[in-house]
C-alpha cells in the first residue's frame, strides 16, 4: 500500500517536537522532566503536550523558547533546523 502524504497539521506538529528536541540538544537540557522543572511546566502537562502538540499554549511555548535559548517562531517554523 502507498505510503499517504503528511497532512499539514502532521507537518506542523513533527516540525514543533522535532524543534523543542533539538533546541534542547542545543540547550543541554537532556530530558523532558528537566525542561518541566526549568519552565515550571508539570511534567504530565509537558508530556502531554508533546504528545499533542496542537495542545500547547503560547505561554507554555514562550517559557520553553526562553528556557532553550530560542524564540517562538524558531520553534514553530520549518527553516530553524
Amino acid at each position: 500500500m502507498p505510503r499517504l502524504k503528511e497532512s499539514d497539521e502532521q507537518k506542523a506538529t513533527r516540525i514543533l517536537v522535532d524543534n523543542i528536541r533539538m533546541a534542547q540538544i542545543r540547550a543541554k537540557v537532556r530530558t523532558v522532566p528537566e525542561l518541566a522543572k526549568r519552565t515550571r511546566i508539570p511534567q504530565s502537562t509537558l508530556y502531554g503536550r508533546m504528545a499533542e502538540p496542537g495542545t500547547f499554549r503560547y505561554g507554555e511555548l514562550s517559557r520553553i523558547a526562553r528556557v532553550l535559548k530560542t524564540t517562538v517562531t524558531q520553534l514553530v517554523t520549518e527553516e530553524a533546523r
